[in-house]
């Protein structure tokens, strides 16, 4: 068995976006895998067939998204045409689509629009369904203008962009988007018959989620219309393309949304209107009629929306939420792994896949599903469900599991004071050996809504291979354990805290191999918060990497994408209410005590946890002395460890290994 190297992830395939066939009987998704020489991702299009198999698509390595054209084409977005690219090149928005027939042949150019779109949907044979982002200032400086006068406005705006930028809106950025100040994702029908292109949703509303429903003809989505302050509570509307009108489900203002679907002919959502726990609680499911009037609680009590299980092994996305007929499907954390579930009209809840691990992606047809999982400590790979149980379609990455060391992990269980139980798990060094003593890494997930479980992490699987026990915990604030669990409002740093502390204790008891004077600790987004109070509250830890971290909740809650419900949901204050509160629970006011060697390291793009957060903290810690490097990536958001380029996300894990080999490995 070959050991975990630093760079295998290189040799992992992600899977993606499976999508039935309008009659069901066949699957398209996407696959990805990293590619050293460009610094990117191949992204193809797969088909699984009954009877027939898998069967690749697509080789050119640039299918990002698709939609069945009809049971016999897929067509998809792809950077081909080179009118549409040149376009591109000076600015305009533009999207070339193209159309794949299954019976043989090449994709052929399909249509072109003045947008840069993804195709999400079809209403009818020629009617498609669109979602773009548009630039309403370059919108309105361009408009009817051509020839000559274009070519002259384009080039201004780029000379502009390159020398300053605006912001008259909060948030101004968004990670991975990019600046959104006048930006906004809207929806449009283009009809491939005739040409014509509609948009369908207001100028200055923003589309957060949505749900084509094609054999009803319509078309639900939330988010908000505004023009100086985007809020975090949406609004839900329905188009009906029979008629051509546009009606409120739910007002603005509200509810949180997370999720919209459609159950029979009610719009179905997850959401929260903070009756608990304020603008943190955890979501429960609703339905209301398309036209609005009154929105009933479908689910009574409170539901992980989507997957928290981490993984640094994922790319792409998919569905997670899918209403058939009078039966809503959807992902489903629980505990420590997430679970594919149905929900009937009278909110009766039927687990269809739960297993250790996780379930990723969906799609729904007739009943059956056909989706992405992360099972048996497996990569990802494509499954169906099959009368009352499942089976595996793929075998991508069989080879990779076959020939290396994976690392199953042990779990390790305890109480802590409130009556709580703490979940962790530890990974053993391979090789391990009883008689030797061995360095060990405390990882700790972001979030804190998000959680830990029996699934491949190619970083704890590396260290695993350099020697090293890795333990990480589900702590108080993860998600999967219900509202009573999840709430640290007003409380960070202490309980959750507390249960890491204590979960590091209960290791060392349990593995008198590990070396109580060489342990490391680590972490990412709500983990690099943690990681930054560890070190001024402990000096049990011989060395750190802070990652993309949170280190003061008062510059925090001006300058990330979310920082306004952030900081006031978990910190439970404002700088305008109780700053001192927001600054008790601040990393950056301890950071004066550290005496642990700290890596830090953000991306420059990263607008969750901007890069100002890593340099308060790195800045305090070198102050006194401590020995502190600061690594700082361009080009990178908050994504880096998960879908970065890849010879980034190369540097960043031998930055915090060589980090750590310094200090526990002498």
């Amino acid at each position: 068995m070959q050991t975990i190297e630093r760079d295998d992830f290189l040799k992992l395939t992600a899977v993606s976006a499976p999508a039935w066939a309008p009659g069901g009987g066949k699957a398209a998704f996407l696959t990805h895998r990293a590619n050293e020489e460009k610094n990117g991702y191949d992204s193809d299009l797969w088909l699984w067939q009954e009877g027939k198999g898998l069967r690749q698509l697509t080789g050119a390595g640039d299918v990002t998204s698709f939609v069945w054209d009809g049971d016999g084409a897929i067509t998809f977005p792809a950077p081909r045409d080179r009118e549409t690219n040149a376009a591109r090149e000076k600015g305009e928005e533009r999207t070339a689509f193209y159309t794949l027939p299954l019976a043989g042949g090449s994709a052929g150019l399909r249509f072109t629009v003045p947008l840069n779109a993804t195709a999400i949907g079809k209403l009818d044979e020629n009617i498609f369904v669109l979602r773009a982002r548009r630039d309403l200032r370059k919108a309105e400086r361009l408009h009817n203008l051509t020839g000559a006068a274009r070519e002259e406005e384009l080039a201004a705006i780029r000379d502009e962009e390159a020398r300053f930028t605006i912001f008259d809106e909060y948030p101004f950025w968004f990670n991975g988007v990019g600046l959104t100040s006048k930006r906004r994702q809207g929806l449009w029908l283009y009809n491939a018959a005739n040409g014509a292109l509609t948009r369908i949703t207001g100028k200055y509303l923003n589309v957060e989620g949505v749900a084509v429903c094609p054999r009803e003809g319509k078309i639900v989505y939330h988010g908000n219309d505004f023009t100086t302050v985007n809020e975090f509570t949406t609004g839900i509307w329905v188009y009906d393309y029979a008629t051509g009108s546009t009606s409120c489900a739910v007002a603005p203002g509200g509810y949180r949304v997370w999720q919209v679907g459609w159950m029979g002919d009610r719009v179905v959502f997850a959401g929260a209107v903070g009756e608990v726990n304020d603008s943190t609680q955890v979501p429960s499911l609703w339905t209301a009629g398309p036209d609005g009037g009154e929105v009933k609680r479908l689910y009574d009590g409170f539901l992980s929306i989507g997957n928290p299980v981490g993984s640094d092994a994922r790319y792409g996305g998919g569905s997670c939420f899918v209403g058939e007929g009078e039966t809503l499907y959807l992902i489903s954390g629980k505990e420590d792994e997430s679970r594919l579930i149905a929900v009937d009209k009278e909110g009766k809840v039927t687990p269809l896949v739960e297993k250790t691990g996780s379930v990723d992606f969906f799609d729904i047809r007739d009943g059956k599903a056909v989706f992405v999982a992360m099972h048996d400590m497996r990569p990802q790979e494509l499954y169906r469900t099959t009368g009352g149980g499942w089976e595996r379609l793929s075998s991508f990455n069989d080879a990779f599991y076959r020939d290396h060391a994976v690392i199953h992990p042990e779990e390790l269980r305890f109480t802590d004071p409130d009556g709580f139980e703490i979940h962790g798990f530890v990974l053993k060094p391979v090789g391990f050996d009883p008689d030797r003593k061995y360095p060990a890494i405390l990882d700790i997930h972001g979030g804190p809504r998000l959680s830990y479980g029996a699934v491949y992490y190619h970083e704890m699987q590396y260290w695993a291979s350099h020697g090293y026990f890795v333990f990480f915990a589900n702590p108080r604030g993860s998600d999967a354990r219900g509202e009573d669990f999840a709430d640290i409002r007003g409380r960070f740093g202490t309980v959750e805290y507390q249960n890491l502390m204590d979960f590091t204790d209960q290791v060392l008891e349990r593995y008198p191999q590990i070396d109580k004077e060489r342990l490391g600790v680590t972490g990412g987004s709500y983990g690099g918060f943690m990681t930054n109070w560890i070190i001024g509250h402990t000096g049990r830890f011989a060395a750190a990497a802070s990652q993309r971290s949170i280190a003061n909740f008062i510059s925090m809650e001006g300058t990330s994408d979310c920082g306004r419900s952030f900081a006031e949901g978990h910190g439970a204050a404002t700088t305008a209410g109780d700053m001192l509160k927001l600054w008790s629970q601040s990393p950056l006011s301890a950071a004066h005590n550290c005496t642990t060697p700290t890596l830090f390291i953000h991306a420059e793009e990263d607008y969750r946890c901007w890069m100002v957060e890593g340099i308060q903290m790195f800045n305090a810690v070198r102050e006194k002395g401590v020995d502190a490097r600061l690594c700082l990536f361009r080009g990178e958001n908050h994504e880096l460890s998960r879908s970065g380029k890849p010879k980034n996300r190369r540097k960043r894990l031998a930055e915090i290994t060589g980090w750590m080999d310094k200090y526990l490995k002498p």
